[in-house]
This record gives C-alpha cells, structure tokens and sequence, in this order.
C-alpha cells in the first residue's frame, strides 16, 4: 500500500517482452545487431499501453473526466490468478471493455 494506506498499484498492464521500434544509432541497436524491433520489459513499456487506452476511451467518448476513465480501467480490469490485490490492485487492463464501457456511456 501507499504511504495514505492506499491500494497500490491500481491496475497492472502487460510489460514483459513487449516488441517495439528500436531507435537507430542507440546502444541497443548496436547490441541487437541494428535490427528495426526490440523486445523489452518494465514499466516503461507497460505506461504506453495505457496511455494509448485513455486516448481511445477519449476518441470513443469525449466527455469523460479523468476520474471516469480511471475508474472504467479499473473498474473492467480483470484479476489475475495466483496474484494478490498489492501485486495486481484491480487486475489486468482488459482495452476492449474499458472501451466498450466508454462507449455506453456517451451522453
């Protein structure tokens, strides 16, 4: 938990081994032997994919606040088994609900 006792994380995103554009001339382009694509993992890679899902919760319905699309993501999130509640919080990130939801909310 947080400091304020808070449930953390509130969500998770997959991280692991997540293939994506090598950037050219890099230190790792020098080491995978300058290919286009790089598998990697962590958080870094994980924020990107949630942050593409807050834009497209947004394109599908532009009058969600932060907090709406917070607690959609959290709310269609899916727990993953064998985790408990501070490695996981709500669970998983599931895109194609969370959308789905935005969309029944439209006004």
């Amino acid at each position: 938990p947080s400091i304020n006792g808070d449930m953390k994380p509130d969500v998770v995103a997959p991280g692991v081994n997540i293939i994506s554009t090598q950037a050219s001339g890099s230190f790792l382009d020098a080491r995978n032997e300058h290919n286009q694509y790089i598998a990697q993992s962590g958080s870094s890679l994980a924020a990107p994919l949630v942050s593409g899902l807050c834009a497209l919760m947004l394109q599908a319905n532009p009058d969600l606040t932060v907090s709406d699309i917070k607690d959609i993501i959290m709310e269609t999130s899916s727990k993953v088994n064998g985790k408990s509640d501070f490695e996981q919080g709500k669970g998983v990130i599931s895109p194609e609900k969370a959308i789905e939801k935005a969309i029944s909310m439209r006004k």
